[in-house]
C-alpha cells in the first residue's frame, strides 16, 4: 500500500472509500435538516449502502479501487433483492438506487480531485432486460398503446377542450390543477 500511495499521481487518493463519499454526499447533497425529505433520501441512502455491501461491495472499498464488474454485481444483486411485502424490488428502483450511487460516486470524485486517478463504474449502467431482469419487470412498467379504432372511437366522443387536450397529450398533473 505504501508503495501504491508512492506511486499514485495524486495526493491522499488512496484514501478515499465509499464511506467517505457517503458522507460527504450526506453533508454536501442531502444536507442535516429534519424535513421529511431529507429524512428519507438519508434513509435510502443507509438502504442502498446495506444493499451494496450484500452485493459484494463494502463501504470500506476505496474510490480508486471501484470496478464495473463490482458495480454489475451490485446491480445484479439488487434486482434478485426480496421487498418486505413479497416479489422483487422493481427494476425501476434498483435504476433509482444505481443512479444515487452513481451521483454520490461522482460528486466524490470531483470533490476529492480524483478526476485522473479514478473512475465512476455506475456511469451507463444499464438495468433492465440487458441485465437479465426482463423477468422482474411488472405490468405496470410496459407501455402499451391503445388499438387505432378505440383512439379513433374516443376521439369522435371528445367534445371541444376534451379534445384538444387528447390531442396535445397534455399530463394529468398539468390537467387537475
Amino acid at each position: 500500500m505504501t508503495l501504491k500511495a508512492l506511486m499514485s499521481p495524486v495526493k491522499g487518493a488512496l484514501g478515499y472509500s465509499l464511506e467517505d463519499a457517503r458522507q460527504l454526499y450526506l453533508k454536501e447533497r442531502i444536507g442535516v435538516g429534519e424535513d421529511p425529505r431529507r429524512h428519507a433520501a438519508r434513509n435510502r441512502l443507509a438502504k442502498l449502502f446495506v444493499r451494496a455491501e450484500a452485493g459484494g461491495l463494502p463501504a470500506s472499498t476505496l474510490l480508486v479501487d471501484l470496478t464495473r464488474q463490482q458495480a454489475r454485481d451490485v446491480r445484479d444483486h439488487m434486482l434478485t433483492y426480496e421487498k418486505p411485502g413479497g416479489g422483487k424490488v422493481a427494476p425501476a428502483s434498483v435504476k433509482r438506487d444505481l443512479t444515487i450511487m452513481k451521483a454520490m460516486i461522482g460528486h466524490a470524485i470531483r470533490e476529492f480531485d480524483l478526476i485522473k486517478a479514478a473512475h465512476n463504474p455506475f456511469e451507463a449502467l444499464e438495468v433492465g432486460i440487458s441485465s437479465g431482469g426482463e423477468e422482474d419487470i411488472a405490468a405496470r412498467e410496459l407501455k402499451e398503446t391503445l388499438p387505432d379504432a378505440v383512439i379513433a372511437a374516443m376521439r369522435g366522443n371528445l367534445q371541444g377542450e376534451l379534445n384538444l387536450i387528447w390531442g396535445l397529450g397534455s399530463r394529468h398533473a398539468r390537467l387537475s390543477h
